[in-house]
């Protein structure tokens, strides 16, 4: 892919040595990757390394330290000629050790997804500032395999033809979805993953994003503070696990939290935090090992009596134990893939969830996102108020939209919540602290706050003056 100057949008670097460049060109944007020139030597020395150390393999314990080994390979090799031997490390390391030609987009922050549709094939990934766009990168058929292998090997799976469907997460926390082979996806081999980041996004990132407004960030503060259930509710990829990382920010020091999950993508924070994650079964090898399901986990939560419980997604019969979890006085927050009120209360009623409409009162708050051009973007919150007794329905309050034509979020100057805040504090007292949560918020923008634990300090600090 030519790069043009006139059509670069931005220039960053990743991993010490590559260089990303976002290119405009015509009517699309793409990622284009640049790696480091390597002279004749440096070429000559990898090849070599690879060859001596692919034979190591061969006939190693396995107890050896793999990255010492092409240490001592490289200067070995390389004794008698001019290289730059970090430059040749890095190469190599990326391609026994990490994920070939792809590892540097693995180093970019603001990538959130990287995708592969077979080989032959451009790989996507999914940019938190301009959405999604095809990188200049094609991988081959041996290239593809070997990642997906590489993959289940690092999820402590296996796939071959025989069971040729990935599901896991790697041991640095990514989570992928993969086919091998043509059995099943005639054009080869493909995967698709979502890349974890130690650093969560705090919410004055959303806010940078445009994917929140001051005004929504209040509200989400006191709706943990007061101890208020939510379900965040969206498409799939829209960013509902990172707006419910987000606001667990929010959440007081001096409580328990215990979240559960398929998959660790919730990252907290707390010194009183329970991660759990779901156990199954299915090798020869797990015989007489019990699983765990979502649905066990959440029965276990309400038994260790946390201020907070947070489930990951709801997608089966877990659903209606978190709701009696809510019902029953436990704060809980989760995820659902649903688009506007009438489609969530729709997904609720039918299977496998069956959630009564009396019993969806218990989610006081819904929080939907969803995509907004290139950006993803809360598109409006409702509080539950009431079920009609003419038709049965859920008697919704909106508190917020998204104004389409500005981009801007609308509140629409009521809200349940902050009637019960009021009441609580007193007309004066609230507004004060809500004049200092916005101080806060504006504090922390303005000064670039993206460290996930300083944010932390500064709501704790607020929360106790």
């Amino acid at each position: 892919m030519e790069l043009q100057e006139s059509g670069l949008l931005t220039t960053y670097t990743v991993y010490d040595n590559y260089r990303v460049d976002i290119v405009r060109e015509g009517n699309g944007i793409f990622y284009v990757l640049n790696g480091p020139e390597y002279s004749a030597e440096e070429r000559r020395c990898i090849s070599e390394v690879r060859k001596r150390y692919t034979a190591f393999l061969r006939s190693s314990s396995g107890m050896e330290d793999g990255r010492k080994v092409i240490d001592d390979l490289i200067m070995g090799v390389a004794a008698n000629g001019r290289i730059r031997p970090q430059l040749v490390r890095q190469r190599l390391l990326m391609e026994f050790f990490e994920y070939g030609d792809i590892t540097p987009i693995f180093h970019d922050p603001n990538v959130e997804d990287i995708s592969c549709n077979g080989p032959g094939r451009h790989v996507y990934v999914y940019h938190s500032s301009y959405g999604s766009l095809k990188t200049n990168l094609v991988l081959s058929q041996e290239q593809v395999d070997s990642l997906v292998i590489r993959f289940a090997t690092l999820s402590g799976s296996d796939v071959s033809m025989r069971r040729p469907i990935l599901d896991g997460v790697t041991h640095g926390g990514h989570r992928v979805q993969a086919i091998y082979g043509r059995e099943i996806s005639p054009l080869g081999s493909c995967f698709t993953v979502r890349v974890f980041r130690e650093r969560p996004l705090t919410p004055v990132d959303l806010m940078q994003r445009g994917t929140v407004s001051e005004d929504i960030l209040v509200y989400l503060w006191y709706m943990v503070q007061m101890g208020r259930s939510a379900v965040i509710a969206g498409p799939p990829a829209s960013g509902k696990t990172t707006l419910l990382n987000s606001i667990l920010m929010f959440v007081p020091e001096n409580t328990k939290v215990f979240s559960i999950e398929e998959s660790r993508e919730i990252r907290i924070e707390h010194p009183d935090w329970v991660p759990s994650v779901v156990r199954r079964t299915g090798l020869v090898s797990d015989a007489g090992v019990r699983q765990y399901e979502l649905f066990d986990l959440v029965k276990i939560a309400m038994r260790q009596r946390p201020t907070y419980i947070v489930l990951g997604e709801i997608r089966g019969r877990e659903s209606y134990a978190i709701f009696q979890a809510m019902s029953t006085g436990h704060t809980s927050y989760t995820t659902i893939h649903a688009e506007s009120m009438e489609n969530l209360v729709h997904r609720l009623e039918g299977e496998p969830h069956r959630i009564p409409r009396a019993m969806m009162l218990s989610m006081d708050t819904v929080v939907f996102v969803n995509f907004s051009g290139n950006r993803r973007v809360v598109t409006s919150i409702y509080e539950t108020v009431d079920i009609d007794p003419s038709d049965s329905s859920l008697i919704v309050n909106r508190v917020f939209s998204l104004d389409k034509q500005s981009g801007r979020h609308v509140f629409h100057g009521r809200s349940v919540l902050y009637r019960v805040v009021e009441e609580k504090l007193g007309r004066e007292r609230f507004a004060g602290d809500m004049e200092r949560k916005r101080q806060v918020l504006r504090e922390a923008f303005s000064s670039g706050v993206s460290d996930y634990r300083r944010f932390m300090e500064m709501v704790r600090n607020a929360s106790t003056s």
